[in-house]
């Protein structure tokens, strides 16, 4: 049923949409000990994120972090800082490539989209 599905999340809350208000909510305790799985980094003390179906047509449920679900929704670096092939469509451009690992990239996504919403007086999220 519809009505009983809700945020499950763990750790401090967010600016996005899941946590609008009237929306059902869920706060568990962190998962310590276990990957996300985005980026495969055990989700340890102070980090704080989502718990979601991991698989298409599964009931198993897994963390990811707040930011590594950020890069799911808004794109890499490359994306966020506009030198993918989105923005750069000049014939046989290769984006620079990202030589940090995927919890790194996350971390720098969600700072450079930190930087933005305070460049539109947005509130940090």
């Amino acid at each position: 049923m519809v009505s009983s599905i809700r945020t499950i999340y763990f750790g401090r809350r967010w600016a996005i949409p899941l946590f609008d208000p009237g929306r059902k909510t869920h706060q568990v305790l962190a998962p310590i000990g276990r990957p996300c799985y985005r980026c495969k980094v055990n989700i340890v003390d102070g980090d704080f994120g989502l718990i979601r179906p991991h698989g298409l047509g599964t009931s198993v449920w897994k963390p990811i972090h707040a930011e590594c679900k950020l890069v799911d929704d808004v794109g890499g670096v490359n994306h966020v800082t506009r030198v993918c092939r989105c923005y750069i469509r000049t014939p046989g451009y290769k984006p620079p490539a990202y030589t940090g690992t995927l919890r790194q990239e996350a971390l720098e996504v969600w700072k450079h989209v930190q930087k933005l919403r305070a460049n539109v007086n947005l509130d940090p999220m």
